[in-house]
């Protein structure tokens, strides 16, 4: 493992899993219903993350007991951030940021609802991608498409950073069938992940930079905050933020983003076909 700089997990647990239906509701989302072998998504992640400690969560606080239980009842210690309502990724991942204290730490953000079973090919490939993170880079994850879906949105790379990255030229939306066909006959596109490895200073500046609304609310919603046992909880001034996708926000925007692929099963688990083809 890099011993640079540490590397702290935030699994985001903010999904409403509503594409799952009836199975999965806003009060019962499917990040915490055991749909594999026993085990929930989120607990799956809890496994996958714990090679690197000091797991924090982000999640509404309706939900900090479906989280607490079920990383209690997994061995693992968590921090949970309690959101005071739903802000999309880009506000939760900057009040992630903020709690954290160490500049040089690298933040590692996952979704709480994707099952990755090859553990060992994932922390390798966060291991990897590591020092391009320290030295600045916002490193996203892409998945190596095994069908041209139209169920995931898709990042083009461009030119090459050694053997296992690439700049990310441009994000783009889940499209048509005959516009997957195109991307992957090109061989220059990959499934975001949604998965992100950044620099806590990186990440600050970048929302500070693009969206300084986001970072001053952020900013005061920590600020005013107070910690309750585990759970970290912002001020209501979170409740300002306005609503933005990390991709809308900061990817789309910035020049330092590096995309790493990731050749191994992985799946959001979005409709029930997916759900099925576990």
């Amino acid at each position: 493992m890099n011993k640079k700089a540490a590397i702290t997990p935030v699994i985001l647990c903010g999904g409403s899993g509503t594409r799952l239906w009836p199975l999965s509701r806003r009060a019962f989302p499917k990040q915490f219903i055991p749909l594999y072998h026993g085990k929930s998504l989120f607990e799956l992640a809890l496994d996958r993350l714990s090679v690197f400690g000091n797991i924090m969560t982000v999640c509404g606080n309706e939900h900090r007991f479906f989280v607490q239980e079920i990383a209690d009842n997994s061995g693992n210690k968590i921090k949970q951030i309690l959101e005071p309502c739903a802000r999309d990724t880009a506000p939760a991942m900057g009040l992630a940021a903020m709690f954290t204290k160490q500049d040089d730490d690298l933040l590692l953000f996952c979704p709480a609802d994707h099952f990755i079973p090859d553990v060992d090919d994932f922390v390798q490939m966060v291991d990897g991608a590591a020092d391009l993170a320290a030295q600045g880079n916002i490193v996203t994850f892409g998945v190596k498409p095994a069908t041209p879906s139209t169920a995931y949105g898709y990042i083009e790379t461009g030119t090459g950073l050694g053997e296992n990255a690439a700049k990310a030229v441009r994000f783009h939306e889940k499209p048509g069938l005959e516009t997957a066909l195109e991307f992957i006959s090109s061989g220059r596109f990959l499934w975001n992940s949604g998965i992100f490895l950044i620099k806590r200073r990186v990440l600050l500046d970048a929302i500070k930079q693009f969206e300084p609304d986001i970072y001053d609310v952020c900013e005061k919603a920590v600020r005013d905050g107070v910690h309750d046992g585990n759970f970290w909880r912002p001020s209501a001034a979170f409740e300002q933020a306005v609503p933005k996708s990390i991709d809308y926000a900061i990817m789309e925007r910035a020049q330092n983003v590096v995309v790493v692929p990731f050749d191994a099963m992985w799946s959001d688990v979005g409709s029930w076909d997916a759900m099925f083809a576990l």
